[in-house]
């Protein structure tokens, strides 16, 4: 079975939305992008806005698809096909909406990016080229 996520990439005054993950799934306190599952019947864009909302308490809008990728990790049984949407930030505070989904939420500055613990999907997306951050150019 293959999963499809969207992936928000939201980017204000040259910081990053991102989270960090909780006790609910893989790698919890590995930092990721704000995403998640693509509901049945659902557009993807539609989707990364909305999981952007659940779990920053930020609302943006999806302008840009970005290319997509495929996330195969045997060792954890999923194979995902993310989708992800370079977004424009229209509103609301970063913060903690669920801690067991994501007990931080913060902008990160681009810089500080690579230097943190990185969430395997986003690692690999990273990797693929599919974001390109200081100190990751290829």
């Amino acid at each position: 079975m293959i999963g499809v996520g969207a992936v928000a990439v939201c980017m204000h005054e040259d910081r990053l939305l991102m989270h960090q993950r909780g006790t609910n799934g893989p790698e919890p306190g590995s930092w990721g992008l704000p995403g998640g599952h693509v509901e049945f019947g659902e557009d993807p864009a539609d989707a990364a806005v909305r999981e952007c909302l659940e779990e920053t308490g930020v609302t943006v809008k999806a302008a840009t698809r970005l290319p997509w990728h495929s996330c195969y990790i045997p060792e954890w049984g999923t194979h995902y096909v993310n989708v992800s949407f370079g977004c424009i930030y229209l509103g609301g505070d970063a913060r903690v909406v669920d801690p067991h989904e994501a007990p931080a939420v913060e902008w990160v500055p681009l810089e500080d990016v690579t230097g943190l613990a990185l969430w395997t999907p986003l690692r690999m997306m990273m990797d693929a080229g599919v974001f390109r951050f200081p100190g990751r150019e290829r």
